[in-house]
């Protein structure tokens, strides 16, 4: 939740708009929220500046769907990283306000920042996990 939502929560209760109930059931879930499966840091915008960030390649597609539902629903933004175009598909699905993208940016990124066959790096480094439109790598 963001510094700007939590000072409009307080100021909606200060002007009378609305109840002390209904501002504690916004805030109930601070700092953190447990979906059973993943905990959201309900803070992270506030203390660091940006959204909570999603590891894709360790959820399954209905996971990152449910947590994408659950903040995006309480007006918040995220990040999915490491999200394969199928997975993101079917994320998608689910959850249309998923905005995906893969650039060249990132790939050269990528190819800059990592060794080819690097072992912390097997969705973009093996070949049984392609990712659409990147090209093939050579070891360098």
């Amino acid at each position: 939740m963001t510094e700007d939502r939590i000072r409009e929560i307080l100021g909606r209760v200060a002007s009378g708009r609305t109840s002390a109930a209904a501002a504690l059931k916004l805030l109930r879930h601070l700092p953190f929220e447990d979906l059973g499966f993943a905990k959201l840091d309900r803070h992270r915008s506030l203390r660091r500046g940006v959204p909570e960030v999603i590891f894709g390649e360790g959820k399954s597609a209905a996971q990152i769907a449910a947590i994408g539902a659950r903040v995006v629903g309480l007006g918040d933004n995220l990040i999915v990283t490491r999200l394969p175009p199928d997975k993101a598909r079917a994320v998608k699905r689910s959850l249309r306000a998923l905005d995906y993208r893969f650039t060249a940016e990132d790939e050269a990124l990528i190819d800059r920042l990592v060794a080819s066959g690097h072992p912390s790096t097997p969705g973009f480094n093996d070949p049984a996990y392609p990712i659409e439109g990147r090209r093939a790598r050579t070891a360098v």
